[in-house]
């Protein structure tokens, strides 16, 4: 039978009531965790470090999408994924908020035309129709909420992003920019 000894076992995580404390020119951050009988100080470059860490693991595992405009710097919009037909017909209708710069983007198992409407959706969005070679073909802009106006691709396409209203214009995104979809999984035909 194989022991762990305490220190082994414990988990630490930083609670919302760590304490940052002035010291003159210097500051220290406090923390105390669950069981700990002393407050424990800390540097605040260990903070720094632990917070960039996480970022870092967090943030290359969410699913994205990077959009390329002609004549700027790339653009990564964090997604929520549709992949079945019950996520796909439902996107984002009743939903009246979306993070900024986030998006929703819709997978089908095959390139074909694709047809979208508003009916339901109270947040004005540009969408964005994406063929199987990553390319946009064709892109829905200033969409109106709840419209059942059928907003149909001018192109087979296997991927649709929806983004907030206005975000291809400010990005500079038009037809045939190039598109990466990189922590994302592809459904196969």
């Amino acid at each position: 039978m194989q022991t762990r000894s305490k220190k082994q076992n414990r988990r630490f995580v930083i609670p919302a009531h760590a304490g940052i404390q002035s010291m003159g020119a210097g500051f220290q951050v406090a923390l105390r965790l669950p069981g700990m009988t002393k407050t424990r100080q800390h540097s605040p470059l260990f903070f720094l470090i632990l917070l960039a860490l996480s970022s870092a693991c967090a943030s290359s595992n969410l699913p994205s999408v990077t959009l390329y405009p002609a004549n700027a710097a790339p653009v990564r919009v964090p997604v929520e994924i549709a992949d079945t037909p019950t996520k796909r017909n439902f996107g984002l209708m009743y939903r009246r908020d979306l993070p900024a710069s986030s998006g929703m983007l819709f997978l089908f198992p095959h390139e074909e035309p694709q047809s979208f409407w508003m009916k339901n959706t109270p947040l004005p969005l540009d969408i964005i129709f994406i063929n199987a070679s990553r390319i946009i073909v064709s892109i829905a802009a200033n969409t109106a909420p709840f419209s059942e106006t059928p907003l149909p691709s001018d192109a087979p396409a296997q991927f649709v992003l929806e983004v907030h209203a206005g975000f291809c214009r400010q990005h500079g995104i038009t037809v045939g920019s190039r598109v990466e979809l990189p922590n994302v999984q592809i459904p196969r035909s």
